[in-house]
């Protein structure tokens, strides 16, 4: 699995918050038009420039001696960074952030999921782990106080 880069999470995010602010600005705001389409295109680029280097997925290399020590941690620390295993097969875990649900209206959500979507291939002596910049740096954290793991790249 490949992380998305700053440009496609950029154009997501922009996508996501500038139509809409600038329809709402214009409907219950009261401006004009093309004046709240303006607005929310302006909207749309700052929110995107300032959230997309938090929200862009980065992937990193994890080492580990037991195997089953290294699960019990990722899962607890996980855990506490509010994230619960989606998919768990012997290989590979996938984490959903539990706020991820406050988003959806009926079927429809209103943040794509893989936005907080942690994704963790598990090998034989080393772990890959991809998912939104700030999770991962937050469980990198938590996983080198905990001594389990010892980082070989980060991307």
């Amino acid at each position: 699995m490949e992380p998305k880069g700053f440009l496609g999470t950029w154009c997501t995010i922009f996508a996501l918050t500038g139509l809409p602010f600038g329809v709402l600005l214009s409907t219950v705001g009261g401006a004009e038009v093309d004046e709240g389409l303006a607005a929310g295109f302006a909207f749309g680029v700052l929110f995107g420039l300032c959230m997309a280097p938090l929200m862009m997925s980065v992937k990193t290399t994890v080492l580990f001696a037991d195997r089953q020590a290294f699960l019990s941690q990722l899962n607890l620390n996980m855990a506490e960074l509010a994230y619960h295993p989606k998919t768990q097969a012997a290989d590979y875990v996938m984490f959903e952030a539990a706020s991820a649900g406050a988003y959806k209206i009926g079927p429809l959500s209103l943040t794509p999921s893989s936005f907080f979507t942690v994704f963790v291939q598990l090998g034989a002596d080393s772990a890959t782990i991809v998912g939104p910049r700030q999770t991962v740096r937050k469980l990198e954290q938590r996983l080198r106080q905990s001594s389990l793991a010892r980082f070989v790249q980060a991307a």
